[in-house]
């Protein structure tokens, strides 16, 4: 059920935005695997969850001027 709502819902916001939320799944799975079952992630597990934030921080602080210039 919540991913038949996860695609109703990205199908209702526009492409970008659509994508920056996909690219965002890993992380919070990755994080509620943590934080609620108790999993552990290694170093590069941190090191990836870290490196996918930063790369979506870059992609939403860009796209406002992006969309300006557009």
């Amino acid at each position: 059920l919540a991913y038949v709502l996860f695609t109703r819902g990205l199908k209702r916001i526009p492409l970008s935005n659509a994508v920056t939320l996909t690219l965002g799944e890993p992380i919070v799975a990755s994080i509620l695997g943590v934080l609620i079952v108790g999993e552990r992630l290694n170093l590069y597990g941190w090191l990836g969850v870290t490196l996918v934030f930063a790369a979506l921080m870059v992609l939403t602080l860009q796209s406002p001027s992006r969309n300006a210039e557009g």
